[in-house]
């Protein structure tokens, strides 16, 4: 039978696989389980909690580091016509990696 942390790491996998963002409410799944899961499983500087009117939180990968990343290195030479949209590529990419790494941990953690 899958623990409780199991099952939430899984549903937390498929929305941020799916829509980028998993959205829970208190009542349901309470806060101190679902950040404690986050931290425990190391992805607390890869995520952003926001939290929002009614008992409702957001978790979205933190793109942050992809935007630094993108107007420092990769963006850096663009030329002025190029620049949005190397900005825009690479922030898609960039961000398309960090939520399959997330993914690949929570899978992990759900496996058990």
């Amino acid at each position: 039978m899958p623990s409780a942390g199991s099952e939430l790491a899984e549903r937390i996998a498929k929305a941020l696989k799916t829509f980028s963002a998993f959205v829970f409410h208190r009542d349901l799944d309470p806060p101190p389980e679902v950040l404690g899961l986050i931290r425990e499983l190391g992805l607390a500087p890869l995520l952003t909690v926001s939290s929002l009117p009614g008992g409702y939180y957001v978790i979205a990968p933190n793109t942050r580091p992809c935007a630094i990343e993108c107007k420092l290195r990769v963006c850096r030479e663009a030329g002025e016509d190029e620049k949005e949209r190397c900005m825009l590529s690479c922030l898609e990419d960039c961000r398309s990696k960090l939520v399959d790494r997330i993914v690949e941990v929570l899978k992990g953690r759900a496996g058990r």
